[in-house]
């Protein structure tokens, strides 16, 4: 496991068809003028970098721009099903709407702790202290140990 990567705009054109990023870029800039990638960055690193502080298979990065190398390309094949889905015109390929599939999934296994991501050499600071068992007892409790409640 390697560490943590920066999500950026310009890593969608390696998951994307040749001029597919720019067309949807004009596409989107024709609806209303706003380019709606920050946004929709914003809201995927959210998402991954929620699944991963749900699992506590890792801590957080304190950059929040940095997810998982091991989810970057899910995060890239997210980030792309957003954009793509804002122009119903254009449709994914069927490559990319695996991708986004498989993101999804491997998210899930990340969130119920099965899928384990590397850690951030700048970790955020976890507050107060940890807690650590010195010594575990297992005590099956019976009904006759109840005492009739």
């Amino acid at each position: 496991m390697t560490g943590w990567k920066k999500l950026q705009v310009k890593d969608l054109e390696d998951h994307m068809v040749p001029d597919q990023l720019d067309n949807l870029l004009e596409a989107a800039a024709g609806r209303g003028g706003e380019n709606p990638l920050p946004k929709l960055l914003e809201s995927v690193l959210a998402q991954v970098r929620a699944a991963v502080r749900t699992g506590r298979t890792a801590p957080l990065s304190a950059d929040a721009e940095k997810v998982p190398e091991e989810l970057w390309s899910d995060a890239c094949a997210l980030l792309l099903e957003k954009l793509q889905g804002r122009l119903p015109a254009l449709r994914l390929t069927a490559d990319q709407v695996r991708a986004a599939e498989t993101a999804r999934l491997r998210l899930r296994r990340v969130e119920r702790g099965e899928l384990q991501v590397s850690c951030p050499t700048d970790p955020v600071p976890l507050p107060g202290n940890p807690v650590r068992c010195l010594r575990y007892r297992p005590c099956p409790i019976r009904s006759g140990q109840l005492g009739g409640l």
